[in-house]
């Protein structure tokens, strides 16, 4: 069975649905708004949308996401699909993205605590955990991850890690040795 063809005049509001849709995730609500409605935005979002009351050209229109997707499902249409074929990539889940990322640096974070070196040096494990808490050592600088940690001969030595070809000290204001 061959999706429905989409009307260009619901362009601007699939867009914008787009948009809401991937800032509120595949479970998220929110309202979608269009400003000053053209005469074929008008016509097209009143016969998606009806029984309501009726949609005016020149006028803003604020629906429910669930509400124009519950519209485009009763036409056929399968609502991520348009958005992907609308907005010519595909569509992005932010929430679950942030999540993601989230979990990314707390499983850093668990590596930094539990490195032998902060258990063994308390101070080196308290710097360790400001300098993350300050952004200056992220999990993207993890030496599994870094180019100089399959190097054996720096492996032993965290403050010449080594990321896409440029050294990345651990060090900030205070070096590491200063420790």
């Amino acid at each position: 069975m061959s999706e429905p063809r989409l009307d260009a005049a619901l362009r601007r509001a699939l867009l914008s649905a787009r948009d809401k849709r991937e800032q509120r995730g595949a479970t998220g609500d929110g309202t979608v708004v269009l400003t000053a409605l053209e005469p074929g935005e008008a016509l097209a979002l009143d016969g998606l949308l009806s029984p309501r009351m009726p949609i005016l050209p020149g006028r803003p229109l604020r629906i429910r996401l669930s509400q124009l997707e519950a519209g485009l499902r009763a036409c056929g249409i399968d609502p991520p699909s348009a958005y992907e074929a609308v907005g010519g990539r595909p569509l992005r889940d932010l929430p679950a993205e942030r999540a993601a990322a989230g979990a990314t640096r707390a499983e850093f974070r668990v590596w930094l605590a539990t490195h032998e070196v902060a258990h063994s040096r308390p101070a080196v494990a308290l710097w360790l955990a400001e300098a993350a808490d300050r952004g200056r050592i992220r999990a993207d600088m993890h030496p599994g991850r870094a180019a100089g940690a399959r190097d054996p001969r720096r492996a032993h030595r965290p403050h010449l890690w080594t990321t896409g070809g440029q050294r990345a000290a651990l060090a900030s204001r205070r070096g590491v040795f200063q420790l």
